[in-house]
């Protein structure tokens, strides 16, 4: 994710606005200000962490903001965002640790691990593009606090536990596929460490839970498969540490909390549906130890649940009931269906959501309370299926995720635990070819193919495969009825052509020419009934349509540029960023300022807000 950051910055730019005001959720920092100031609900809580003094540090990915709750009153105050201190924005936080005087937040949007004031809100970016040293961060998951001080964070894109330095953000490899022994990690997510010099590793891709020696980076799997007794995980999230004898892990999947003795790998359900009374868990993610409770967090409730350890007994801490104002928040890509709903994915929800065109109807296809399976973190791109299901590429899962439009129920298609080939870092946009899914990568600066039946992935075009120009920032991309593919990449300035099956790449610098009108920073690219390229400029807040066969470039929807007219009436465009083309050949727009779908009449130009509604 660390070069959709950067291409955020660069669009800043680009469109003469502040780079904070380019991230979602900006406002001006209010002093002060509780969990009413924010003026939203929990909308993606993520990560939990308990403070000695009696706080429960709550992680608010969709909000970009890190909320305290009391333990003993149920207050809840707004601690750090956009609204309350000052300091780089967060991107999108998951998890959180403290040492008693200061917090720590890790954000793999951000690429970056800050430290924030507990008592002004203030942050600053402690290690990462702009501080401290060693190897980059690539799409970082989870941070713990080692028992000498400094942090530990997973990081996904290498596969690595690394060390942060806490007083310098200094940063080196503890454990890895070169550094230490032992079996190599797949998917970890969960990471807590003890009070020696262990760290416990929970692991989703091996189904286990695995002990880091914190000096050698050895590995070694205490429970899994392969060992101990009792039932077997399904999706091992997070994992914490109740005494020497005793880990508690978090299986969002199964709805469970299990109970592990690390001497042996025993497990044994501590809670679940079939143990316990009280409120169900539908989708737990975190857990914490506050006053001697068990406390789990629910992305799907959006609560803090007590779980009784001696019976399994559940019992609402904080719920925020209160129902989401908005069913868009920053919707990203977008589709059209063959039952002629238009679905989008919303990064901020970590949700799929589709919309009846006609009445303006919204309804959540899949999210952490809608269907089973993994649950979404970072949902930025969508396709659908030949069989009408859909494909959503999930930048922190760093994964292709299968979703069944019909139950939202969630599985991996291509990812840490299924596929050769190069990982994907961030599936930023994608399109279908035959059997295949391509997807565009600005991390990485290729496009990747993407088999959706074993999960191989291999390299289209790139550095490494093709001729011509290199990659600027690939975004939109679509496979052209003529058998080539076309890819959206708004630092050149262009619509690149790609042979494919050499990865030949030519740059297409169309223009309209009436006024020599020039793309400025295409993101979004589809394909009309006609043949003719759909193409989203961010800078000009325009829509264009390109004949293939002559190049030549026209308006399709627009304010007016220059000497060029308006082109269509009606609310205008602040951010256009998706395209799709529905099968009665109406043009959809996702935009991500508004929060928005818009509609373009394909022969009029004019534009219709489809949600909301005006």
């Amino acid at each position: 994710m660390r070069n959709t950051t950067r291409l955020l910055m660069w669009l800043a730019v680009a469109v003469c606005v502040s780079a904070a005001q380019m991230l979602p959720g900006y406002a001006q920092a209010t002093p002060g200000a509780t969990c009413a100031d924010a003026q939203t609900t929990l909308v993606a809580p993520m990560g939990m962490a308990a403070s000695p003094d009696g706080l429960n540090l709550i992680v608010d990915r969709g909000l970009q903001a890190i909320f305290s709750i009391d333990a003993t009153t149920r207050d809840c105050k707004l601690v750090s965002s956009a609204r309350r201190g000052t300091g780089p924005a967060f991107n999108a936080p998951v998890g959180v640790v403290t040492d008693g005087q200061a917090y720590y937040v890790i954000d793999p949007g951000a690429g970056a691990v800050f430290t924030i004031d507990p008592q002004t809100g203030n942050r600053t970016e402690l290690s990462g593009k702009t501080s401290g040293s060693g190897p980059q961060f690539s799409t970082v998951r989870t941070i713990a606090r080692l028992a000498g001080g400094s942090l530990a964070v997973f990081d996904i894109g290498t596969r690595s536990i690394i060390r942060v330095d806490r007083e310098t953000g200094d940063r080196t490899i503890l454990s890895s596929a070169k550094v230490g022994s032992g079996p190599d990690f797949v998917d970890p997510f969960g990471l807590v460490a003890d009070t020696g010099n262990r760290l416990v590793v929970a692991d989703r891709g091996l189904n286990a839970i695995l002990s880091v020696d914190a000096a050698t980076g050895n590995r070694v799997i205490i429970s899994g498969p392969d060992r101990g007794t009792g039932p077997e995980f399904l999706s091992p999230t997070r994992v914490m540490l109740i005494s020497d004898t005793v880990l508690l892990v978090v299986d969002p999947v199964a709805k469970t909390v299990f109970s592990v003795d690390p001497s042996s790998g025993d497990r044994s359900v501590v809670s679940s549906p079939q143990v316990g009374a009280g409120p169900s868990l539908i989708t737990p993610v975190d857990l914490a130890m506050q006053d001697g409770h068990v406390l789990v967090l629910d992305l799907g409730k959006r609560a803090v649940l007590t779980v009784d350890l001696a019976n399994g007994d559940r019992s609402l801490a904080y719920e925020d009931n209160r129902p989401v104002p908005a069913m868009l928040r920053y919707p990203m890509g977008i589709a059209a269906t063959k039952a002629g709903e238009i679905v989008t994915v919303d990064p901020q929800r970590d949700a799929v959501i589709a919309v009846n065109p006609e009445t303006g109807a919204a309804r959540i296809v899949s999210d952490a309370a809608h269907g089973g399976g993994i649950f979404f973190i970072t949902p930025e791109s969508i396709v659908v299926t030949l069989t009408g299901d859909l494909i959503v590429g999930d930048a922190t899962n760093v994964a292709m995720i299968h979703v069944d439009y019909r139950t939202g129920d969630r599985s991996i298609i291509s990812g840490p635990t299924r596929g050769t080939g190069l990982q994907v870092q961030d599936p930023i946009a994608m399109t279908h070819a035959k059997n295949h899914v391509l997807t565009t990568d600005p991390d990485l600066g290729v496009v990747i193919a993407i088999d959706t039946t074993n999960g191989n992935r291999s390299i289209v075009s790139g550095p490494a495969r093709g001729d011509g120009p290199t990659f600027g920032v690939p975004l939109g991309i679509v496979a052209a009825d003529n058998g080539k593919y076309y890819v959206a990449d708004p630092v050149n300035a262009a619509v690149v052509e790609i042979a494919p099956r050499d990865g030949r790449r030519t740059a297409l610098h169309p223009a309209a020419a009436a006024n020599r009108l020039k793309l400025q920073a295409p993101v979004g690219l589809a394909q009309d009934g006609a043949g003719n390229l759909v193409v989203a400029d961010l800078k000009a807040r325009t829509i264009y349509s390109i004949d293939l066969k002559t190049k030549h470039m026209r308006p399709l929807s627009g304010p007016a540029t220059g000497s060029q007219p308006a082109t269509g009436s009606g609310p205008a465009f602040k951010r256009p960023w998706g395209v799709a083309v529905a099968m009665d050949g109406a043009v959809y727009i996702s935009d991500s300022d508004l929060a928005a779908i818009f509609r373009i009449d394909p022969a009029t130009g004019d534009r219709t807000m489809v949600l909301p509604q005006p």
